[in-house]
This record gives structure tokens, C-alpha cells and sequence, in this order.
């Protein structure tokens, strides 16, 4: 009896050793884990990064004297912590002055005479150099050509401001002059609203010219 008294009492503590020994392991291995759990937490960095403060973007301007410097900015800019769309800042040259322009001959109404010679005469506020123009009938608005109209297609000098003129072989009418360019600039003038008619029948050939200049 007292033998299996024993034998029970070392069973119980190796099987209690053993219980005792595999929690203790347990419990340590748990804590090791805990630890290395805590040191390899993972960074997560997201895709886009917000910036507080936003830049202010420099836009280098080299000016060029005497040179149109155009600065077309993108259509959506940050400058000085605003957006601007579609801007367009434009720097004019010194020289770019608008021409008024005005016709001071033929007068309103006035009548002309196929083939006897006239003067259109200009007013500028600037010295005219160079000037195309052509005359246009006042119904059709249709242009008369520098052949049919006896204009010039380009009239040059030095200060231009008048200009001979033969009025070419047009059909009677309405008319008036406008201006095309002027200094090389693409400008529209108009003159007042004259008559052009044909030279009476019963003026004979050896009177045009005195004809001409009494009209």
C-alpha cells in the first residue's frame, strides 16, 4: 500500500511539474511575441501627401526694350496664394499707338465724274507712311478693284496726306472709300457717302478737261 501511496504521489507532481512547466512556456513565448508585435508595428505612408502651406510659384519675367513680350499663364496658376484662370498679361510696345484716321475729301454727297482726276484727302494724328485702300459701292458694299476703281493698291511716302486720283470706269452710283492697313497695321476708316456719275453726253471730248476742273 504504502508503494502505490508513493508511485501516486510522484505521478501527481511530474504531471503538476509538467502542467506547471508547459504554462510557464506558454506565458513566456506569448510575451516575446507582445514584444516583437510592438517593435515591427508597420508604417503606413499615404498616396498623397496634403501640404499646409501652399508655394507660391516664381515666374521669371526677362523684358526685351523695344519688344512685345506676351506671358500667357496656364489656364489654372497659384500666384500670391490665389488662382487666376485664363489671364493673359500683355505688354504693349511704346510705339503702338492707335491711328485716327478721318477722310476730309470727297465731301458728303459730293459729285464725282468717271475719268476726271480728284484728291482724297486724310487728317492722322500720326505720320502716315504707307496706307491701302479701296472704294466700295455703298448698295452692294462690294469692293471696286484698284483697275476699275483707278485707286492704288499700295500708296507709299514719307507723310502722306493726300492722294492723286482718277476715278476709273465704274457703274453710276454710290460710293465711298475705306482704308485697309495703315502703317502696316490692319485698320478700318471710312470716308462720307459720295456720288460717282458719268460725264454728261453733250460735253464734248476737247471740254473733259476743263469739265474735270470745274467739278
Amino acid at each position: 500500500m504504502k508503494e502505490m501511496k508513493y508511485i501516486i504521489i510522484i505521478v501527481v507532481i511530474l504531471v503538476g511539474g509538467a502542467l506547471l512547466f508547459r504554462f510557464w512556456a506558454l506565458n513566456n513565448f506569448n510575451s516575446v511575441l507582445s514584444d516583437m508585435d510592438k517593435e515591427n508595428t508597420p508604417v503606413y505612408i499615404p498616396k498623397k501627401v496634403v501640404l499646409d502651406t501652399e508655394a507660391t510659384p516664381v515666374i521669371p519675367i526677362i523684358p526685351v526694350e523695344g519688344e512685345v513680350v506676351p506671358i500667357i499663364l496656364p489656364k489654372e496658376i497659384l500666384l500670391n496664394n490665389k488662382i487666376i484662370k485664363d489671364e493673359i498679361v500683355d505688354i504693349k510696345k511704346e510705339d503702338g499707338k492707335v491711328i485716327d484716321l478721318i477722310f476730309t475729301s470727297p465731301a458728303k454727297d459730293a459729285n464725282l465724274y468717271i475719268g476726271c482726276k480728284y484728291s482724297i484727302s486724310i487728317s492722322s494724328s500720326s505720320v502716315i507712311s504707307s496706307i491701302n485702300m479701296s472704294l466700295y459701292d455703298f448698295g452692294t458694299r462690294k469692293v471696286q478693284g484698284p483697275i476699275a476703281s483707278g485707286i492704288p493698291k499700295d500708296i507709299t511716302g514719307k507723310d502722306i496726306k493726300s492722294v492723286d486720283w482718277k476715278v476709273g470706269n465704274v457703274w453710276p452710283g454710290k460710293y465711298f472709300i475705306s482704308t485697309l492697313n495703315i502703317n502696316g497695321q490692319e485698320l478700318s476708316k471710312k470716308s462720307l457717302v459720295f456720288n460717282i456719275n458719268k460725264i454728261p453726253e453733250d460735253i464734248k471730248k476737247s471740254d473733259i478737261e476743263e469739265f474735270c476742273k470745274n467739278n
